[in-house]
């Protein structure tokens, strides 16, 4: 089931962290170089290949800028809705 969601998805190879994440249960992936949304989820990657305290702050660095760094997506601040928000459809907010 999950090769048959991969094909689905497609990106094999694009992203150095969804590879990174997969290489524990799928054999055989290409080998990504470069974060498919490195503004993003730089400190988070750099995190996983971090240590010690060094990961605690990359990971509360990731966490500090997720949601501001998401603005662009079309669920950014559904939760304002003016019934109070807090769900979203699947192909965008509702008005």
């Amino acid at each position: 089931m999950l090769h048959r969601l991969l094909k689905c998805i497609g990106n094999e190879g694009k992203d150095v962290l969804y590879e990174y994440l997969l290489v524990t249960r799928v054999v055989g992936r290409k080998e990504a170089t470069d974060l498919a949304y490195p503004k993003i989820y730089e400190p988070l990657y750099k995190a996983i290949t971090a240590t010690g305290a060094a990961r605690d702050e990359l990971v509360k660095k990731f966490l500090a800028g997720w949601y501001k760094n998401m603005k662009a997506a079309y669920w950014h601040d559904c939760h304002k809705g003016r019934d109070g928000g807090g769900f979203f459809l699947a192909t965008g907010p509702s008005k």
